[in-house]
């Protein structure tokens, strides 16, 4: 039921966007129905969320730039990167390819392009200096602004990206240092607790006083010949 509701809302909106003139749209709102109700997809079928880009959303002319970053973002980057590992986000994060899929078959309000934001976008109206007394420190009166401010989301989600960016640098850079060294001189504790050396060519054991290495003694006989 849930998939032939996709199905029918994704391409009412895919054949209202053709006979509109926004033909590339209305091949990537059909593309994305057919990732979303189908059971499997292979990988590059996924490349029909892409194409979604083309598609304006948003009366202001900074919210444009949501919907393309989003969508080349889900595209781009895995999960991990996009949401913090928080186990009621698991599956967001495990299905952000889906969920963009969905959102550009049925949900994202699309301009037509008899709207009259088609062309000409509000233009964004930036945030007035706010009176305080310590208007001269930078970013103190902040909290204040935080709701005037535009694609604050946005923003947020590339803060989590170049985060996520720099954690997997910092992380190849340590390991690299950790490279493999010659153990040569190093003295390694063996199960028992005797202490072995390793050097180049030889390898010597040696035991603590507390008898872990054993010496063997044979003692072979000797013959004795006497004559008489």
């Amino acid at each position: 039921m849930i998939a032939a509701a996709v199905a029918v809302v994704g391409l009412r909106r895919a054949v209202r966007y053709a006979r509109d003139g926004q033909l590339l749209l209305a091949v990537a709102v059909t593309g994305c129905v057919v990732v979303a109700v189908s059971p499997t997809a292979w990988q590059h079928q996924l490349l029909w969320v892409l194409l979604a880009v083309v598609g304006r959303v948003g009366k202001r002319a900074s919210d444009r730039l949501v919907w393309p970053s989003v969508v080349l973002l889900a595209v781009t980057l895995p999960g991990t990167m996009l949401l913090p590992n928080i186990g009621a986000l698991h599956p967001l994060r495990d299905n952000i390819l889906l969920l963009a899929a969905l959102g550009a078959a049925c949900l994202a309000p699309f301009l037509p392009r008899t709207s009259p934001y088609w062309q000409h976008p509000v233009p964004t109206d930036y945030a007035k200096p706010v009176a305080a007394r310590w208007r001269r420190v930078p970013l103190l009166p902040f909290w204040r602004r935080v709701r005037t401010r535009p694609n604050l989301l946005l923003e947020l989600l590339l803060i989590r990206v170049v985060y996520d960016a720099y954690a997997q640098v910092r992380l190849a850079a340590r390991a690299g240092r950790r490279s493999p060294r010659s153990t040569a001189g190093r003295s390694t504790p063996s199960s028992s607790g005797c202490t072995s050396t390793s050097s180049t060519g030889s390898t010597t054991r040696s035991s603590r006083s507390t008898g872990c290495a054993s010496s063997s003694t044979t003692t072979t006989p000797r013959s004795t010949s006497s004559s008489r």
